[in-house]
């Protein structure tokens, strides 16, 4: 996510998102035509919708993180692969074996297709809502220090994408928290903390509050 984001690539990441939304069974695959892919992402126009839709998953490809071919009718095959970038077959996510703990997961809630969030948020939006659905928490803070330093991006990008989902009403301000800090004469200063509106909490997350306050 995070290349996708620092180059901008935004209708890559939007392809990558309705894939993986829709992309189950066995070899987790989907055969089907760019001109649905292109409506389904809000591009109308069959010409420049399908060539958009090819030059996405060649930017997906090019990350390993898909793999397509000719499907049935010169429908276009897309198959899954590992999120990591190392071309492997995609395993959903679960136990690794006896004694190894499952792979953290978060699930992109389908209302963000529902409430048309796939048009409406700005590309800093989509990359804060998933840094956000990643902390798997009712009420979460997001510090731009860490997420920069985490994902790559700038605190440009972290405040307009923050801001963005306040805007859509898919995260509100739920308090505040303090925490220690060497910045202030004070030793100590104040965050917001966020919780996501219903549609978008995460089946199995706990509706239990943060303390509010906190060492940094």
């Amino acid at each position: 996510m995070q290349v996708l984001v620092s180059r901008k690539q935004e209708r890559p990441l939007d392809a990558y998102l309705l894939f993986a939304a829709v992309s189950t069974g066995e070899d987790f695959s989907v055969t089907e035509w760019s001109t649905s892919w292109a409506r389904s992402l809000g591009i109308f126009e069959e010409k420049t919708g399908g060539a958009a839709v090819s030059r996405a998953w060649r930017v997906l490809r090019e990350l390993r993180i898909v793999e397509t071919s000719r499907g049935e009718g010169r429908r276009t095959r897309v198959t899954k692969l590992k999120e990591d970038g190392t071309g492997a077959r995609y395993t959903p996510p679960g136990a690794t074996g006896s004694g190894v703990s499952p792979e953290r997961y978060f699930q992109l809630p389908f209302a963000y297709w529902e409430d048309g969030l796939n048009t409406k948020l700005s590309l800093p939006g989509k990359a804060m809502l998933l840094i956000a659905l990643s902390l798997r928490a009712f009420e979460f803070s997001l510090v731009h220090a860490q997420i920069c330093d985490g994902y790559g991006i700038n605190k440009q990008t972290v405040a307009k994408g923050i801001n963005d989902l306040i805007e859509h009403k898919v995260i509100d301000v739920s308090g505040q928290q303090w925490y220690e800090t060497l910045r202030t004469r004070s030793g100590v200063s104040q965050r917001p903390l966020y919780q996501f509106a219903d549609r978008f909490v995460q089946p199995g997350i706990s509706r239990i509050t943060q303390p509010k306050n906190s060492k940094h």
